[in-house]
């Protein structure tokens, strides 16, 4: 069904470049149902508040788009969704010592083709059924990592956390951003005035959840194997039940927004009959009816006439012109990778080749644990920021170039440990190399949320959904690169120091 979209969203015909646009195809995008909803059953409406308590401007309190009880569920699930992948990422060097990125390189590839693929058939697939799938592969992950002591096997296990998170990652961004949306639908036109720069409430509270993972991933590993003592293998058991509360969390969420949805059906169906009680008979009502619907058809057909672009449903849309709206996100997309390859460069290279002093095994396995403690509280943090501002595309692109020249930093550092003159003591101390760990993990949470906040901010409301979780693929793209590029730091400063146990060989020829 074709809509007029010369004003999408309160936008005119005349929206900055980055807004998505196609003269005279447009795509109005259905979101995914999360299940279908069947018709009222006998004892439902017991669920619902009463309409007194209602009004037309106004939703009830219950319901409203600032609610906690929709906010909470999505900061544990993106807890949850990238616990597993932190969790791995934590148990990188007890798994393989020497081939760390092998690690990060397995926690990354089935994320990536997910995402990949993800904007040509998710529109296929509900919800419910790609979240069970996630949480079966959270389930294998953990149980393959736990009972096997073989390297290939454990590196299979890693696989399934990373197809959980990336399968969970791109179907929860965009349910965020639809219930985003929905919780603004749900408001009248004077709240909405006053909160015409959205803030994105549920997607700040998924990527809020996700940075905290961090923090938490790395602290499992720490509580249950470095200070109580347990192996691996029974922390990881011990994380199984992170699945049933995953699974739990996100049946919560969608039947809250169930009876949310039947709730709005009540009240406005209640609204209407009560305003025509008001008048002086059915008959008066019904002409009334009639009147209204043809002055809001004419004003429609006024509004095409003016204006004929439109916005093309997504499930319309072919391979091809989903190829190329995939493509034009690219403003949004280079930033994350950037970030990404500049960070996950760090860790999985840079980091591993540092200690106090770096020849002793266990104190680089001090600084590696402990600067990537310090990189995901920063993540944490800045992830949260999407509540108090949105960065201006200026800023989101100025961020992955100061971590670009962070990872220079770092490579200097840790190319110099055996030099000992006095100007350098100051970036060889644990006080700046821990400050600049939380500092990369600023940069790189800004990035993540305030991309996914400008998509928000930036494009139709009809593209969100679909555009969240195609440009998701940009950090999967970008961690792959920066574990392959992660190899290579780390055989060549290994080399540099005359440390062993790299697994790649560093292909610059030694000065």
């Amino acid at each position: 069904m074709m809509n007029v979209a010369g004003d999408v969203d309160g936008r005119s015909a005349s929206s900055p470049p980055s807004q998505i646009h196609h003269r005279n195809t447009q795509v109005h995008y259905e979101p995914v149902s999360i299940e279908s909803r069947p018709d009222s059953e006998e004892g439902e409406d017991a669920l619902l508040p009463p309409s007194s308590s209602s009004s037309p401007s106004s939703c009830s309190s219950s319901f409203c788009g600032d609610d906690w009880r929709i906010f909470a569920p999505f900061w544990i699930l993106g807890l949850l969704n990238n616990a597993s992948y932190v969790i791995m990422l934590a148990a990188a060097k007890s798994i393989s010592e020497g081939g760390t990125a092998l690690v990060f390189i397995a926690n990354v590839i089935p994320s990536l083709t997910i995402k990949l693929s993800a904007p040509y058939w998710f529109d296929k697939i509900p919800y419910v059924v790609r979240m069970k799938i996630a949480t079966l592969c959270m389930m294998m992950s953990f149980g393959l990592v736990a009972s096997s002591h073989r390297l290939p096997w454990q590196l299979v296990g890693v696989m399934f956390a990373s197809a959980q998170g990336g399968l969970g990652e791109a179907s929860l961004l965009a349910l965020a951003g639809k219930t985003d949306a929905a919780s603004k639908d749900h408001t009248s036109a004077n709240q909405q005035d006053e909160q015409k720069e959205e803030k994105g409430r549920c997607l700040t509270s998924f990527s809020s959840g996700t940075g905290f993972a961090g923090v938490f991933g790395f602290f499992w590993k720490w509580f249950w194997d470095d200070w109580l003592g347990l192996s691996l293998s029974k922390t990881l058991w011990l994380a199984m039940g992170l699945a049933g509360c995953y699974w739990s969390t996100f049946l919560y969420v969608i039947n809250f927004q169930e009876l949310q949805h039947r709730y709005e059906q009540y009240r406005f169906q209640d609204q209407g009959e009560e305003s025509c009680d008001t008048k002086s008979g059915t008959e008066n009502c019904d002409d009334s009816n009639r009147e209204t619907d043809l002055t809001l058809a004419l004003d429609e057909f006024e509004n095409e006439a003016e204006d004929k672009t439109v916005v093309m449903e997504i499930s319309d849309m072919s391979f091809l012109q989903r190829f190329q709206l995939v493509l034009r996100l690219w403003p949004y997309m280079v930033p994350l990778f950037a970030v990404y390859v500049a960070e996950y460069a760090l860790q999985s290279g840079t980091w591993t080749a540092i200690g106090f002093p770096v020849t002793d095994v266990k104190s680089r396995d001090t600084f590696f644990e402990f600067s990537n403690w310090m990189y995901q509280a920063g993540v944490f943090l800045s992830r949260s920021s999407g509540a108090i501002f949105t960065a201006p595309m200026s800023l989101l692109w100025l961020m992955p170039m100061l971590q670009i020249a962070n990872v220079g930093i770092y490579w200097f550092i840790a190319a110099s440990q055996g030099n000992n003159a006095i100007g350098l003591n100051f970036f060889h101390s644990p006080p700046f190399l821990y400050s600049g760990a939380f500092c990369t993990g600023l940069l790189g949470g800004a990035v993540y949320i305030h991309g996914y906040l400008r998509i928000c901010q930036d494009l139709p409301l009809e593209h969100r959904e679909f555009s969240l979780s195609a440009t998701s693929v940009a950090e999967g793209l970008g961690i792959l690169a920066a574990d392959f590029l992660g190899l290579v730091i780390q055989a060549c400063l290994y080399r540099i120091n005359n440390l062993e146990g790299a697994v790649f060989t560093c292909p610059v020829a030694a000065s």
